[in-house]
């Protein structure tokens, strides 16, 4: 089931940051869209979730440096 669901994400403050979150959800299999906001420190997931969860997508962004809050 496709779902859409907005994060808050520590930690990100600039484009360099938005674009490295984006990437790394992008990459995983599942995520349909991804897009991300410093100012606010949230990004916004579209992603099937018979595919992924949102524990494995908070994983790959803390591998960036960040904090994905659910």
């Amino acid at each position: 089931m496709i779902v859409e669901r907005t994060f808050t994400v520590e930690g990100m403050s600039d484009d360099e940051s938005e674009m490295m979150v984006e990437k790394v959800l992008l990459a995983i299999d599942g995520v349909k869209s991804a897009e991300a906001d410093g100012l606010l420190e949230r990004v916004v997931v579209r992603y099937d979730s018979d595919k992924v969860t949102i524990r494995q997508m908070a994983e790959m962004v803390d591998l960036c440096g960040f904090e994905l809050e659910a």
